[in-house]
């Protein structure tokens, strides 16, 4: 049988899947989620599964149309195929991102056993059947927003990646040509100190042409290299005028070498081809009887070195206004040059910062030595790229992503290192935002129900371990309703603020107050000696109460109601342990309210 489609997608559709033997409970999950939203426009799809390979299968398939689901509800023992517990150990294989309700009927459960098969027991919850229709609706509202905020966390840092990954070979690629322009930057040097040996030896094969005119400017002679550097054979250009081989708009200053200029001058030349080469002329007037006879010169091809000049500009420019701090650093990592964003990111002036250990100041936040892994890593691939905190000169310390590279000379030995940072402190600062906002009340700051149904269960397996009573409580404050209506609603929540302040100041700092909403507050007391020492702990939150709350300099008056339940006497899991606590707050509430009332069968 495939699995159905019970509700429709809305503008912001949770999909749930529910699993179980019996079309009575899947008639009942239908009814209770047809309709269901909020008034942010969220709706919930159920997807029915009669067994859990229908589960299996349906997850299968929303994975590879990209349209997982956020809820997952499995009957512990439904049949045939496998149970609930061996489905949600198969659904978790394939999405270790659902959350998953065991439903069953059965109090015999073992949790501690279940979370050990199904795995990632902070994404397994428990429920209970006979279940009310609005625990269905908690669940799927809770446990969809909490896989809703964890996915909005798995985008952001794949975003986060992407954005390092792409500035990353950015940067690499910039690199790439600053050890290209390092190299031809030598190359060109070393070409220059042998153009000049040539011209100390005055053999015919030097890189500058030598030529001279006479007194009308017609080239007498023209060494032989003019034909290899500018295309030119030496027949074609002896015996005419050398300005024709001139760009027009710059004959004159041909004219004025002809004349005597004592500097060297740049001129356009045209090359065998008919393009343009960025020349220099320098030349020494020949003169006989006082008077000019002529010019010996020398023709320097500039073309490549302008060249290159350009590309350094260049070069020089992209460091500068990156807005990643850059460092380079000699083979031993004493740094040679730093670009503005360094001192922008450390505080650190150039002058402070050159001659210092760029490998040690810069990667460890308290000074050090350098760590193994960057060492081996660039001694292997000659990359390494992380995260690492440093200091800066103000002491503050702050988290960086980090590349540095490692640049060789022609016999491949590492002359340079280069090392590229940006301050990711705002991007971690949104995470952990992002990551507190979903596990806590936004009004009081407490831990919301998710975070408090995990500790819970953390402490029930610890107590059932060291063989120890946990006390779960269940305050509601009495007639809170009223300081709404009588004071506004801005006065009732500075009074749960307040509330939630005087609750957290009374308990120990091992235990837990959550607020689950409206005036509703949780409370777990680990280690409790009696369920008589539990309601002494009740009572003494509920006299806190007793004094009024000073609210926008007026007294508030409100008392409280609380619920005990006790581990293990009341029951073995979170969920029958918060209902009963809940059920003797309510009593206590039939007896008159202001009171602590333990729970009873």
């Amino acid at each position: 049988m495939k699995a159905e489609i019970a509700v429709g997608a809305l503008s912001q559709t949770f999909r749930i899947l529910a699993a179980d033997d019996d079309q009575l409970i899947l008639d009942l999950y239908r009814d209770i989620l047809t309709g269901f939203g909020d008034q942010a426009g969220r709706s919930y799809e159920l997807v029915a599964c009669h067994s859990g390979l229908e589960a299996i299968d349906a997850i299968s398939a929303s994975l590879k149309a990209e349209d997982p689901f956020a809820v997952a509800f499995l009957d512990v023992r439904m049949s045939p195929g496998p149970d609930g517990v061996r489905t949600a150990a198969m659904i978790r294989q394939l999405d270790a991102d659902v959350e998953v309700v065991m439903v069953t009927g059965y109090s015999d459960l073992d949790p501690v056993e279940i979370a050990r098969q199904v795995g990632r027991p902070e994404k397994l919850l428990y429920l209970q059947k006979p279940f009310h229709p609005l625990e269905i609706q908690q669940f799927a509202r809770s446990l969809a927003t909490k896989w809703q905020a964890e996915r909005q966390v798995r985008e952001a840092y794949r975003h986060l990646e992407a954005q390092v990954e792409e500035r990353t070979a950015e940067l690499a690629k910039a690199n790439q040509r600053l050890r290209r322009d390092v190299a031809e930057r030598e190359r060109t040097q070393a070409a220059l100190r042998r153009s000049q040996e040539r011209y100390r030896q005055l053999v015919e094969n030097i890189n500058e042409i030598i030529l001279t005119l006479d007194d009308k400017g017609v080239v007498t002679y023209i060494s032989p290299v003019v034909e290899r550097l500018m295309g030119h054979r030496v027949e074609d250009v002896v015996g005419r005028p050398f300005s024709r081989l001139i760009y027009p708009d710059d004959r004159e200053i041909l004219r004025r070498t002809l004349a005597g200029a004592p500097e060297p001058q740049e001129l356009r030349v045209l090359d065998g081809e008919g393009g343009l080469r960025l020349a220099s002329l320098s030349g020494r007037v020949i003169t006989e009887g006082g008077r000019p006879a002529g010019l010996t010169a020398v023709l320097t091809d500039l073309t490549e070195l302008k060249r290159w000049e350009s590309q350094q500009r260049l070069a020089a420019k992209v460091l500068e206004n990156s807005i990643e701090g850059i460092i380079v650093t000699d083979e031993r990592g004493v740094i040679e040059m730093v670009n503005p964003a360094f001192t922008s990111i450390t505080g650190y002036t150039a002058d402070e910062a050159l001659g210092q250990n760029g490998l040690e100041a810069s990667f460890n936040e308290e000074g050090g030595e350098i760590s193994l892994e960057i060492m081996d890593s660039l001694a292997s691939t000659g990359q390494w790229r992380g995260e690492a905190w440093s200091r800066r000169k103000s002491g503050e310390a702050y988290p960086a992503w980090r590349t540095i590279s490692a640049i060789k000379d022609d016999r491949g030995r590492v002359s340079h290192y280069v090392i590229v940072f940006h301050d990711i402190s705002e991007i971690k600062r949104r995470h952990d935002e992002i990551k507190y906002k979903a596990y806590h009340d936004a009004l009081t700051g407490l831990p919301n129900r998710l975070l408090l149904e995990d500790r819970l269960k953390v402490a029930l397996a610890h107590a059932q371990r060291s063989r120890s009573q946990i006390a779960v409580l269940f305050l509601d404050i009495d007639r809170f309703k009223d300081v709404n209506d009588g004071h506004g609603h801005g006065v009732g929540d500075q009074l749960l603020q307040e509330a939630a302040r005087r609750l957290s100041l009374a308990l120990r700092q091992e235990d837990t107050v959550s607020r689950l909403g409206g005036d509703e507050f949780l409370i777990v007391v680990e280690k409790v000696k009696s369920a008589e020492d539990a309601q002494g702990v009740a009572c003494k939150l509920g006299q806190m109460f007793a004094q009024p709350f000073e609210i926008q300099g007026r007294p508030i008056q409100v008392t409280a109601s609380i619920g005990v339940s006790i581990f293990p006497e009341h029951g073995q899991d979170p969920r029958t342990l918060i209902l009963k606590a809940d059920k003797a707050m309510y009593r206590a509430k039939e007896l008159g309210r202001n009171r602590c009332q333990l729970y009873e069968d």
